[in-house]
């Protein structure tokens, strides 16, 4: 770090160096047994510079600090002119380090993998593939204010995964956790009832019905809500959202916070990608509009109060390749009071999801979607009666919180953060029924 500071000190308006250190030790159950472990260590870094009024990034491993400042300042020449000035505010420290995770050792996780598929030994026609990953990351962000900030940050993540036969899809289990936790062994017995129900194939009928989404597949509704409350798409006038700032956009049972101080959550941080410190923030309270989502550039365009939301973030995930911009940092949506299964019970007909195909399909940033269901349930008169085959979901999601029935009482983490499972009241459902 060092190294790259006194090579940028003299040749740059403004330099940010972004190193990410990371232990990775991932292992791999397969056919009720320990199939691979394998541990990795990665370094890297990201550079952005400002010379001349013009920014140029660039990543790699920093094997030759020389290169990839001459790498950096080259894109300079090409770069963006920008109105923004790196931070120099100091963040306050959030726990997302757990010790007893980050020493553990790897016979220890095995011996947790191993206690996983011990139930499924009496299901041996039903496949599974257990993946646990245990990371450290080491993350340092220093500028050219003198701004020099690190944190330590430990993962764990839990991925069961059951496919059909003859299919790519399945039924699937996910944590992600920043702090030690044996995976839930109720939710093994969950995966075995929900593979079952699945091997009854049902035709679903076209029209309007309540679907169901289970929390842990809720995000690929949320990726909509990030479009529209990106402060980029709002300083350029073209969100939805642009002009209703204070106004009531979705149902009055919807609050979304974004919170990246909840302890031990997957995308919690003291600091976002650009070294500003991170906040809690109310995005949407009973469903009135509350705030936006800022990265130093777009917060210099909206010239809004605060950023703080800059992430390195693509569909599949942070990567420190990417160029910061707007995104959430861990959504929190507030449960409801009912009980999933009652909620389930309900349904007159309808559908239940836990993964859906292709949601990155439709227009993100007007909120609309079309979805095929991977993997969930037809229900009709309150009961499971198998798998829907060859059935898509389409509407929008402004329109479709706006009305919900019910949000379960469990609030359960996912891709983005955490929510419950979610009720609507209809959707258009497309199928050969």
């Amino acid at each position: 770090m060092e190294r790259f500071i006194g090579l940028l000190r003299d040749q740059t308006d403004q330099f940010e160096i972004t190193k990410v250190e990371q232990r990775l030790l991932p292992m791999t159950f397969a056919d009720l047994t320990l199939l691979e472990i394998r541990a990795q260590d990665v370094c890297e870094y990201a550079l952005r510079v400002v010379r001349d009024g013009k920014l140029g990034f660039v990543c790699g491993t920093g094997r030759d600090p020389e290169k990839l400042v001459a790498d950096a300042l080259r894109a300079a020449e090409l770069g963006q002119k920008i109105t923004f000035d790196f931070p120099s505010a100091a963040s306050e420290p959030v726990d997302v380090y757990d010790p007893v995770l980050d020493q553990m050792e790897a016979a220890e996780l095995v011996a947790e993998g191993e206690a996983i598929i011990e139930p499924l030994r009496a299901h041996a026609d039903i496949p599974v593939t257990v993946t646990i990953e245990r990371a450290m990351k080491h993350v340092t962000v220093a500028n050219s204010t003198g701004k020099i900030e690190s944190y330590d940050k430990t993962l764990l993540r839990y991925f069961l995964e059951s496919k059909f036969k003859g299919s790519k899809l399945g039924i699937t289990k996910e944590i992600n956790t920043g702090k030690w936790l044996p995976f839930p062994r109720e939710w093994v017995a969950d995966l075995i009832r929900e593979y079952r129900h699945c091997e009854t194939k049902v035709h679903v009928p076209s029209g309007q019905m309540p679907v169901l989404f289970l929390a842990d597949c809720t995000w690929e509704l949320f990726f909509r809500f990030n479009s529209g409350l990106n402060g980029d798409a709002v300083a350029r006038g073209i969100s939805p959202l642009k002009d209703r700032l204070g106004e009531r956009v979705l149902g009055c049972n919807v609050t979304i916070i974004d919170d990246p101080r909840e302890p031990y959550a997957q995308g919690s941080a003291p600091f976002d990608d650009e070294g500003v410190p991170t906040g809690t923030q109310i995005m949407f309270e009973q469903g009135v509009l509350r705030g936006f989502l800022y990265d130093l550039e777009s917060q210099a365009k909206a010239k809004a109060s605060r950023a703080g939301n800059a992430w390195k973030m693509g569909l599949w995930g942070r990567d420190l390749t990417l160029y910061p911009g707007p995104h959430f940092t861990n959504l929190v949506m507030q449960p409801g009071e009912a009980d999933l299964h009652e909620m389930i019970a309900s349904m007159d007909r309808g559908l239940v999801v836990q993964d859906a195909l292709g949601f990155h399909s439709g227009n993100f940033l007007t909120g609309e979607f079309s979805m095929t269901v991977g993997s969930g349930f037809y229900v009709e008169n309150g009961k499971i009666q198998g798998r829907p085959m060859d059935t898509m979901i389409a509407g929008n999601v402004y329109d479709a919180f706006t009305n919900i029935c019910a949000l379960s009482n469990r609030r359960v983490g996912n891709y983005l953060g955490s929510s419950p499972d979610i009720l609507f009241a209809q959707l258009n459902v497309a199928g050969k029924g």
